[in-house]
């Protein structure tokens, strides 16, 4: 049960952000899907956002396609359809070739989501062969998976084009976490897919969070412990934020599930700190 004295405003209202390209936040919720008539005012400044850019950049590729919807996620997303798929990723392209003008190459190129590995092959195999020539072969490819969308096929695409990269947002190893956060995998699956990547010879980064609904300090302690046997390249640490209208945040709401406070989450991020698996 949630206590009276717990902290107040752990449910955050759904916020605003600025427009492409100039948005304010790290967590992209808003993303065009339509590319603007190249005659418009929209147009022009997304030209002179790039003329004025350094032409040492990175480049994020968000692709807002998932195979299912998660409960706290408030992300901008739709179900890989490809009738829809189709159209978004030919309005990408073509707005792939405006920032080929003006940026010589990119230092790093990050495909992220959504779930990019919920593409259909063909689908990624065409938008790959496009970014691929914009990026030195020296330089790094960045794909962002969910473990169940990771197939012979896909691995066989992101070989093929030369990402050697995957981040994974496996969130949690705690089987009865990520049935409440609606994630349709478990521990033991996850560390199965990984090591078969690590035998292919990919890097692998995972994403972490904390702040977890019911996380406790053994909690953490044993997702130390499991991250540790996996041995990643890199980790990502994210605090879980509840938004209001989630499914997520109605089951914080009715008390079926207790947000830990955020000095309790404090707490947690310290532990990670301290133990950090990747030292």
């Amino acid at each position: 049960m949630i206590k009276k004295n717990q902290e107040k405003s752990i449910i955050f209202n759904s916020r605003e952000t600025k427009k492409y390209p100039e948005i304010d936040e790290e967590n992209v919720r808003w993303y065009p899907t339509k590319v603007y008539d190249f005659t418009t005012a929209d147009y022009k400044n997304l030209v002179k956002h790039w003329e004025n850019s350094s032409t040492e950049a990175a480049l994020y590729i968000n692709i807002p396609f998932c195979p299912y919807f998660c409960n706290f996620c408030v992300f901008v997303k739709y179900p890989p359809k490809i009738t829809v798929i189709k159209k978004y990723i030919n309005a990408l392209l073509k707005e792939l070739s405006i920032v080929e003008k003006y940026v010589n190459n990119f230092t790093t190129i990050w495909i992220g989501g959504g779930t990019p590995t919920s593409l259909p092959p063909k689908y990624l195999e065409i938008l790959l062969n496009n970014i691929s020539s914009l990026v030195d072969k020296k330089r790094e490819i960045v794909i962002e998976a969910e473990p169940t969308t990771v197939s012979p096929k896909i691995l066989n695409t992101l070989s093929k084009f030369n990402v050697r990269t995957i981040s994974s947002g496996v969130l949690s190893f705690r089987d009865e976490t990520l049935k409440i956060l609606g994630r349709k995998y478990t521990s033991e699956y996850v560390a199965k897919i990984y090591s078969e990547l690590k035998k292919l010879g990919f890097k692998i980064n995972i994403d972490l969070m904390y702040r977890l609904p019911n996380q406790t300090e053994t909690a953490i302690k044993n997702e130390i412990e499991k991250i540790s046997e996996l041995e990643p390249d890199h980790i990502s640490l994210f605090r879980l934020m509840v938004f209001d209208s989630t499914p997520l945040s109605k089951m914080i709401k009715k008390e079926k599930i207790v947000y830990p406070s955020i000095s309790a989450s404090t707490k947690f991020l310290s532990l990670i700190h301290i133990s950090d698996p990747t030292r």
